[in-house]
């Protein structure tokens, strides 16, 4: 493979096209947050890292929080980047790597809507959002969660 610095971007294969060209690369850290289905949150570990490459943004988060669930919706926010509009292909998602029974038999899935910065989590058998307070939800009893996931930034 042969690769050239041009006005462009990063070009691969003799490929001066703009839009084949890497034209961004970052890399850095945010802070994750609980902002719906729970109240008086406290975060033992509260942390986020990402490396972007165009619109790609690929993103651990790492959580260990307690508090009082409530009934609203249960997301993260505070990804660094809002979400690209899904009617153009944008799907972003995470799964979860690791949980000290945060979740426990209830499986979960994780999507990022579209033109956001929150994840939204499902039951993914009943396709139903997840509230702090659904059947299973013990997040806010001192657990922790890890999470890797990419979407495509706006």
């Amino acid at each position: 493979i042969k690769a050239s610095i041009t006005a462009n971007g990063l070009c691969f294969n003799s490929d001066t096209a703009a839009a084949n060209a890497i034209s961004d690369y970052e890399e850095g850290t945010f802070t994750p947050t609980i902002p719906l289905g729970g109240s008086s949150i406290s975060y033992t570990i509260q942390r986020g890292s990402y490396t972007k490459i165009g619109d790609l943004v690929e993103f651990q988060i790492d959580l260990y929080l307690s508090g009082t669930a409530d009934g609203n919706t249960l997301r993260i926010g505070g990804l660094p980047f809002t979400a690209a509009n899904q009617t153009t292909y944008a799907f972003g998602g995470a799964f979860l790597n690791y949980s000290n029974a945060a979740f426990g038999s209830l499986h979960v899935v994780f999507h990022i809507p579209s033109q956001n910065t929150i994840i939204q989590m499902y039951n993914s058998e009943t396709g139903n959002v997840i509230a702090g307070t659904s059947s299973g939800v013990a997040l806010f009893n001192n657990k922790e969660i890890c999470l890797t996931g990419v979407y495509k930034a706006a």
